[in-house]
């Protein structure tokens, strides 16, 4: 909005009406007016615009030029140092595996899930993502974590007594296996993947 200052001062107009109102007859103040705002903020916006851009068209044009990316993932629930990675986009794809069924479920005295499981049967896997669901939800899970660090271990909080979870091995730039179902096909990736899924089929 700042790059229209049609629309910046429209919008600004609806807030200060209501900002004002406040001032003037709650505090006893001068109304704040438009036009030094205005003044103000157009000039930080031409500042700021070096810096501003279509980044969808830039990582575009990158990955097509061979550059190299910078990845940056996040949990949801906070910033996640052990997600940064450096990916070359001219490097190749490599599927990721699975954890078999080696997963363990416990209840720590805090009432947190502790889960722990074995390592991952490709050798290009270096970490782990973990994935919940509600117990006759069977295609509902979401992920919960995007990263162990590597660890084969996790806590998290308990959404609900009836959840179940879902380990998946990763590598830079692909997800593996969310285990197979009862009919002994791989199961769908979850509700906001951490990554694009490649799986290790069959897995050494």
């Amino acid at each position: 909005d700042l790059y229209d200052e049609k629309i910046f001062r429209e919008k600004l107009e609806v807030v200060l009406k209501e900002k004002n109102q406040i001032l003037t007859k709650v505090y006893g103040r001068l109304a704040i007016p438009i036009e030094g705002i205005v003044e103000d903020y157009l000039g930080y916006a031409e500042r700021l615009r070096p810096y501003v851009a279509d980044t969808t068209k830039l990582l575009h044009e990158a990955l097509t030029a061979g550059r190299h990316v910078l990845r940056i993932a996040a949990d949801q629930p906070y910033f996640n140092l052990d997600a940064l990675g450096i990916v070359d986009a001219q490097s190749a794809v490599t599927a990721a595996g699975d954890v078999s069924e080696t997963l363990s479920v416990g209840r720590a005295a805090d009432g947190s899930i502790t889960l722990s499981w074995g390592g991952s049967c490709a050798a290009g896997d270096d970490d782990y993502e973990v994935y919940s669901g509600t117990i006759g939800a069977f295609a509902g899970y979401v992920s919960r974590l995007c990263t162990t660090g590597g660890l084969t271990t996790a806590s998290l909080p308990a959404l609900s007594q009836d959840e179940y979870y879902l380990v998946v091995p990763r590598n830079p730039r692909r997800e593996g296996s969310y285990g197979l179902r009862s009919d002994g096909a791989q199961r769908p990736q979850g509700s906001a993947a951490c990554l694009p899924r490649a799986v290790v089929t069959p897995c050494p």
